[in-house]
């Protein structure tokens, strides 16, 4: 069965043979070359001669279970996500206290600038990770998302004080507190996102 399995997906079949017939042969001889380096040199020279196309998913899979994954992402999106949920607090202190405004626009800015910073920490070591968390293009999606929601909070800081508004009024106040319970939430994803156990989820069950 294991001969006519490899034979069906493999292009190169006298290799396979080879291949094989050496691995039976290291089962056959109950030595302790099953678990010597060579088992799995073997294993490794019949994906290699395969295409790579059906073992794309095994070799995931084997990659992630002997290289823990990268963690500190986790901590990066949290402290990201922090800085946003901090942002919409001092949007909703500038919108109830309209004093100093070029001074507290300028406190946002700067918690602009160090989302900025995480967002590129995020993507260059996302570009060297070989193992991250979440998928390479779940954390640059929710990277971006809070990169964009933080430029959104310091834009709308940035025009309330060059467009010269005198006072906020009710309504202005009551936007800028849905964006700071907005954010809190955010916040609070983002923080159970490294506890999430993934369901696995049978075809029957999907199907219903």
């Amino acid at each position: 069965m294991v001969f006519l399995y490899f034979s069906s997906r493999c292009r190169h079949i006298p290799p396979v043979y080879v291949a094989v017939g050496l691995t039976g042969y290291f089962l056959r001889s109950k030595k302790k070359y099953l678990y010597s380096h060579g088992f799995f040199v073997i294993l490794i020279t019949i994906f290699l001669i395969c295409d790579g196309r059906y073992y794309r998913g095994l070799y995931m899979g084997l990659r992630q279970w002997f290289t823990p994954p990268d963690r500190e992402f986790f901590n990066l999106l949290e402290q990201q996500a922090a800085i946003v949920t901090l942002a919409g607090h001092q949007l909703v202190d500038l919108t109830k206290d309209f004093t100093d405004v070029k001074v507290k626009r300028h406190a946002i800015e700067q918690l602009e600038h160090k989302g900025d910073d995480l967002t590129h920490a995020i993507f260059e070591r996302l570009n060297r990770s070989e193992n991250p968390p979440l998928a390479a293009t779940e954390i640059s999606a929710l990277t971006s998302s809070l990169d964009e929601v933080l430029d959104y909070i310091d834009g709308s800081a940035e025009k309330m004080l060059y467009y010269g508004i005198e006072s906020p009024d009710v309504f202005i106040i009551e936007l800028a507190k849905v964006i700071h319970l907005s954010a809190v939430e955010i916040e609070g994803a983002v923080k159970g996102i490294r506890s999430i156990k993934i369901p696995i989820i049978s075809g029957n069950a999907a199907s219903r």
